[in-house]
């Protein structure tokens, strides 16, 4: 290396390769290529800083630190544990992107203006005042013991039409009620179900359908299962109207 002054300006012009025995002024006037680098006062730039790291841009402040990570899939914003600025992010995830879909992930929002919300929902106190208070309602459980379980219901009951006799059946109980009229019944004469009871006929009930409202007495016996006989009192023919009941 070779060098002069310039005794027209008092400079110290070099040639060649410079290397200093200390580095110091260097140093802190320039920012060097490797290594860690304290800055003080800001720093601008006229293009974007360009990282390959994972975490960049940490912020310090009071006994936290905050940065942005970026692990290839989302964009995070990491917080540190108090007393350790500078160290690695701990458990909370406030915010993040999903960077394929570019879709946002916040944790528990907690605003200090709830006006846009409290306009297009209802408040607490609405819900409070318009339904029953959870505490009044019924648990599962007491649900269940009141009221029948849903998909065990019981079969229906069933009715039906043949040809003048209506007839119902309760399910339930098994029941079941005829009512019908049958013309032209002899003293003695025989009236047949349109179908028999299972188990046992418990009783009929006999009318005459008579416009005058006069006429002998009449009775039915000999009931069973599939009918009944009819007893009138000085013999002749009616048009009985009937109910039967049984099971």
């Amino acid at each position: 290396m070779t060098g002069y002054i310039n005794t027209r300006n008092g400079l110290l012009q070099m040639k060649g390769q410079i290397i200093p025995g200390d580095y110091t002024n260097f140093d802190g006037r320039f920012i060097k290529l490797a290594g860690s680098v304290n800055i003080t006062g800001t720093l601008r730039s006229s293009a974007e800083f360009q990282t390959t790291s994972a975490n960049s841009y940490r912020m310090v402040g009071g006994s936290y630190g905050a940065f942005w990570r970026q692990d290839g899939i989302r964009l995070y914003l990491m917080l540190t544990n108090s007393g350790d600025q500078y160290g690695g992010y701990n458990s909370l995830r406030p915010f993040y992107v999903d960077l394929a879909t570019g879709n946002p992930v916040m944790s528990q929002l907690a605003l200090t203006d709830y006006t846009n919300f409290d306009g297009r929902y209802y408040t607490k106190a609405l819900s409070d005042a318009g339904y029953m208070a959870k505490t009044n309602a019924y648990t599962k459980a007491e649900s269940d013991g009141r009221f029948q379980p849903k998909g065990s219901y019981g079969a229906p009951d069933t009715s039906g039409i043949s040809g003048n006799v209506l007839w119902w059946k309760n399910t339930a109980t098994g029941v079941i009620t005829m009512m019908g009229q049958t013309a032209n019944v002899g003293n003695s004469g025989r009236v047949t179900f349109p179908f028999a009871f299972p188990t046992k006929c418990y009783g009929v009930v006999p009318t005459r359908n008579n416009e005058s409202g006069q006429g002998a007495a009449m009775q039915p016996y000999s009931v069973d299962n599939t009918g009944w006989n009819l007893r009138i009192a000085g013999g002749g023919t009616e048009t009985v109207m009937w109910i039967a009941m049984g099971k």
